[in-house]
């Protein structure tokens, strides 16, 4: 077996009050360290013996106790607890289940991470989730739709895996001596690996926030959303008076009565092929036959009687003379209303 190597170099070995001076290679190997036949067999003394009904390792008459250590931090599959259809442009909670072992020790924390084919394969995205089998028999998953095409989820199509989590403790040398430690998870199987965490779990949590129950809960984050709707409400009314006297600054006031000739705003669509430029902005004279309140005039606008109702911004006053019309159109008016 080709072994990718740091070096040789001669150390120390150190069992209880035994110590032997032995040349050792150095490599990067998943085991803490392995003893070769070099060292076993060691030809300037006894040879080892490897008493496996006691557990014990007898090397130079020194009696070394072995110690098995197990290793249960493989990863888990995750699949989907039923189907599930996720809308484009959406996201949803599904439920799904992390593979169990009958194990006494059965670890109940797990980071929740979509597997290598998870993207390609559905074209979603899975929100990494840091979750407590012992509550609950199925866990929740978030899931994202950035597409324009509705996506199905069957079930127990596996959609990532499930990393044993260990808490520690991790003090920052650079902040001062009163700094609280900042609590971290890691993962026993990936320790080396940085992982995307919701800040909540990358910091210790406040103490303060802690809701004892789901009913706690609901109701805080019901006051939270009551109080934001507040401040909301509050800053539309300021933003909405300030556009208000911005717009009455510039606004004049024009009132006209019964009688008065007026120009009526051009909101005829652009044709094709015609420049704006050209066009009147204005057009009329038309004739004010009633005031229906301060903003809103009744005008008649040609000789068969047809009428509109417009708003005082888009008309303006006419300087000139009244055509023929108009002499008898409000007399009209006034006699049948």
């Amino acid at each position: 077996m080709n072994l990718n190597s740091f070096g040789e170099a001669e150390f120390t070995l150190t069992f209880g009050d035994l110590v032997i001076r032995q040349n050792i290679i150095v490599a990067n190997i998943d085991d803490e360290c392995l003893l070769g036949v070099d060292v076993l067999q060691n030809k300037q003394s006894v040879a080892a013996d490897i008493i496996l009904s006691q557990g014990i390792l007898k090397l130079q008459g020194v009696d070394i106790p072995c110690i098995q250590i197990e290793s249960n931090n493989k990863c888990r599959r995750v699949t989907a607890a039923d189907d599930y259809t996720i809308p484009p442009y959406s996201e949803k909670i599904i439920q799904a289940f992390v593979e169990r072992e009958d194990v006494i020790s059965e670890p109940t924390e797990f980071i929740i991470e979509p597997n290598e084919n998870f993207s390609s394969r559905y074209e979603l995205l899975m929100a990494s989730t840091l979750v407590d089998t012992a509550k609950s028999t199925s866990i929740p998953i978030r899931i994202l739709n950035p597409t324009c095409d509705e996506k199905q989820i069957r079930q127990d199509a596996v959609l990532g895996i499930a990393d044993e989590f260990l808490y520690e403790t991790v003090f920052d040398d650079d902040c001062q001596n009163d700094t609280p430690p900042i609590s971290v998870r890691c993962s026993a199987e990936k320790e080396s690996r940085e992982l995307k965490l919701p800040l909540e779990i990358l910091f210790c949590p406040n103490e303060d926030d802690d809701n004892s129950s789901y009913g706690e809960y609901i109701n805080n984050l019901r006051d939270n959303l009551y109080e934001a709707h507040i401040i909301v409400r509050r800053k539309l009314q300021t933003a909405a008076k300030v556009q208000k006297d911005r717009y009455d600054t510039k606004m004049s006031l024009n009132l006209y009565s019964p009688g008065d000739l007026v120009l009526m705003l051009h909101e005829q669509p652009q044709l094709e092929m015609e420049s704006r430029k050209l066009l009147l902005k204005y057009h009329g004279p038309f004739l004010v036959l009633q005031k229906l309140n301060d903003i809103l005039y009744r005008v008649q606008i040609d000789e068969k009687g047809t009428q509109r109702i417009v708003h005082h911004d888009k008309i303006k006053p006419y300087q000139g003379n009244e055509l023929a019309w108009m002499k008898t159109a409000l007399k009209k008016f006034q006699k049948f209303t």
